[in-house]
């Protein structure tokens, strides 16, 4: 995953927001910098805004 675009990453982190409302799941702050890390992005996480 870190070979993805900005704009592919930031699709990614919608559909995990997404899912994880469906299911009725409080994500916790920093969760996106936290997914970013474990896939190997590092500070490329900052790079995209969430759209909310």
């Amino acid at each position: 995953m870190q070979k993805l675009l900005p704009e592919l990453w930031q699709r990614v982190l919608s559909a995990v927001e997404a899912r994880a409302r469906m299911r009725g799941v409080e994500l916790v702050e920093g969760w996106r910098e936290e997914l970013a890390e474990q896939m190997g992005r590092g500070s490329l996480a900052a790079d995209v805004e969430p759209e909310s």
